[in-house]
């Protein structure tokens, strides 16, 4: 029994092949959406932004003989025109679904054009995907969707998946998607909240990435619990509202490089396969980097787990990391953020032990580390200081009676700077007839 989805679906889908050739196909798709449903645009978004986007289609009121082809050639051909949501009340959900379809056994391309309320949830992309240019208007549903496409795109540098430069007017929703090991959301515009969580970027090749070069993300990004195995491009982006990373894994590179972070940001429990980079990066003070376990990337330079590998790209990534770290503390200490600079500070320092190798420097910088927790570990600085009077204690003392003797004395050699010697000065003998125990002199020197 065909429902009326199905029935719409079919209707779409053959609207999106009509005409000859990816452009006019494009223009035919965007007059029928301008002719038939324009009028309804203004309760999707401003009138300013409805007469811009028509203006950068190129599509005009007067296709009264594009309308007229149209209307012979798709609604005769699939049946009636789908029509417009009764209750308006609300962003528009649903309306060009695509969920009956299940896979795209082939290439698909939905580039330039424009989609109402588009739902592919759960629908398989076996082929390339084109959103290239597209502009999304109401709720735009991707959830549970998989991109298994491995080729790329006619030229390479469109990955295999693409939203560059396209336009999502409301909510979006990309929850649990799984994507290909090449995506681009270049110059992606969200003028409404994106979730994107537990979604997976998942790497197919050696070659692989997850781009978001100058993307903007008006409102809330949550990219929560997504899995990048692929290395993460979101260079130049500005998120102007809340950013969420909250147990992200980036198992390989993620740079965050002239982006801006304009509200609150969380990083709260991530994971890190490699040294972030946010060089040149502006982050305002609500930032949050607890609860992160940085060994992941500490281990990607590490001399001991990579004898075997390149000597000099040893020392290459190792370098690599230091510039890191150091960029890191320095933004933490922009903003007073004492316990967070020295974290990265001690991973700098760590950093630069990986980079020397075992030399005395490196040997000094690991008993630094050890001591005391490169000058941020107190507690472990006083049990060290503590251990250091004892052992004092004992090498001094000639058997129990004499061991406060002997404490005090490593005490005052301990504090030397304190000057306690001039007053108090233990004197370590014993009585060679009485064979007594030591003698304390006060007030004398020696």
């Amino acid at each position: 029994m065909t429902t009326d989805r199905d029935k719409h679906k079919e209707f779409w889908l053959e609207l999106l092949e009509t005409g000859n050739g990816e452009k006019e196909c494009q223009r035919s798709w965007n007059v029928y959406c301008n002719w038939r449903y324009g009028s309804q645009f203004d309760r999707l978004i401003p009138l300013e932004q409805i007469k811009e986007l028509w203006r950068r289609l190129g599509i005009s009121s007067n296709s009264g003989e594009e309308q007229k082809r149209l209307n012979s050639v798709v609604a005769s051909t699939v049946g009636d025109h789908p029509e417009w949501p009764k209750d308006s009340s609300r962003p528009v959900e649903s309306f060009m679904d695509f969920r009956g379809q299940k896979t795209f056994q082939n290439n698909i391309s939905f580039a330039g054009r424009v989609l109402i309320g588009a739902d592919f949830r759960g629908v398989v992309f076996e082929g390339w995907a084109d959103f290239r240019g597209t502009v999304f208007l109401g709720l735009t549903r991707f959830d549970g969707a998989r991109f298994e496409g491995r080729e790329p795109m006619q030229s390479a540098s469109h990955g295999v998946v693409s939203f560059e430069r396209s336009t999502f007017h409301n909510t979006a929703y990309f929850n649990r998607v799984q994507f290909p090991h090449v995506t681009r959301f270049d110059k992606a515009t969200f003028n409404s909240a994106v979730y994107c969580r537990e979604a997976k970027f998942s790497s197919s090749s050696r070659v692989g990435g997850a781009v978001f070069r100058r993307a903007q993300f008006r409102t809330l990004s949550d990219f929560s619990e997504t899995d990048f195995e692929v290395p993460v491009g979101m260079e130049n982006v500005k998120f102007h509202g809340e950013a969420k990373f909250t147990e992200t894994r980036f198992r390989a590179e993620s740079r965050f490089n002239n982006t801006k972070f304009q509200n609150t940001t969380s990083f709260r429990g991530a994971t890190f396969g490699k040294p972030p980079k946010f060089f040149n990066t502006d982050i305002r003070e609500d930032v949050n980097f607890n609860g992160i376990d940085w060994s992941g990337a500490e281990q990607s330079y590490s001399h001991w787990l990579h004898r075997e590998g390149d000597p000099d790209s040893i020392v290459e990534d190792a370098e690599d990391a230091i510039r890191a770290w150091d960029r890191l503390a320095l933004i933490m200490g922009s903003q007073e953020k004492l316990a967070e600079r020295h974290v990265f500070h001690r991973l700098k320092m760590r950093a630069q032990r990986q980079r020397d190798g075992t030399i005395p420097l490196s040997a000094a910088n690991w008993l630094y580390d050890v001591l005391s927790g490169c000058g941020w570990r107190f507690g472990r600085a006083l049990a060290w200081w503590i251990c250091h009077i004892a052992v004092g204690a004992v090498i001094l003392a000639d058997g129990w009676p004499a061991v406060p003797n002997s404490l005090a004395v490593s005490l005052a050699n301990s504090l030397d700077f304190l000057r306690l010697g001039s007053r108090v000065v233990i004197c370590m003998m014993r009585n060679t007839l009485s064979k007594g125990p030591p003698v304390i002199l006060t007030g004398c020197s020696l």
